[in-house]
Order: C-alpha cells, then structure tokens, then sequence
C-alpha cells in the first residue's frame, strides 16, 4: 500500500478488497451447483454477510475443496491484475517500478 500510496483506511481497504474477492469466487461456484444448492445459496448470501465462511462450509459441503480453492485463487489473481492496472496509471515511474518489481516476486 505504500508502494501506490494509498491514503485511505488500510484495514477497511482490505476487508473490501478480500469481500471482492470472496464475492467473486462465491458467484463463480453458483454455476457448479444444483438449481435447488443454487437458490439456498443465493439465499444464504442475502442473510449472510460474511462470504467467507460460506465459501468454507456451505460450498465445500457441496463441491470439492480443491474446486473452491481455485476459484478463490483464480478471483485473486483477477482482482488484484484489475487493480494493479488501474493505479498503476498514477504512479510515478520509480513507483511503477517498485511496483512492478514487489509483483514480480510472487507468481501470478
């Protein structure tokens, strides 16, 4: 966060950034599911705020846990592309550069 400088709240950044992240595995999976899982599971996420534990009990009752934890990596690695080219527009070039390099340490 400092490498785009990011002035806002840290910790609500990353609570909405990992919610992001867990929405989009959640819908993803919705299409593996049986209409009947379906409906209970857009159910549950209308009185569920906390997508994350779904992900851990609801969906890996009904589908295989390594099937859950690609989506979950497949939405990371989505999202965080999506934002890395956004901001980086408004860095400066030693920051892009930075930025680039911290990127190139991890194996997306």
């Amino acid at each position: 966060m400092d490498i785009v400088n990011y002035e806002g709240d840290r910790q609500e950044f990353i609570d909405k950034f990992l919610s992001g992240i867990y929405l989009t595995a959640f819908n993803n999976l919705l299409e593996n599911l049986s209409a009947e899982d379906r409906k209970v599971a857009i159910q549950m996420i209308k009185d569920e705020s906390n997508v994350r534990d779904l992900l851990g009990t609801f969906m890996k009752d009904k589908l295989e846990s390594s099937r859950v934890d690609k989506a979950l990596t497949n939405s990371t690695q989505k999202i965080l592309t999506e934002y890395l080219k956004d901001v980086s527009f408004s860095l400066s070039s030693k920051n892009r550069s930075e930025l680039q390099k911290y990127v190139a340490s991890f194996d997306l």
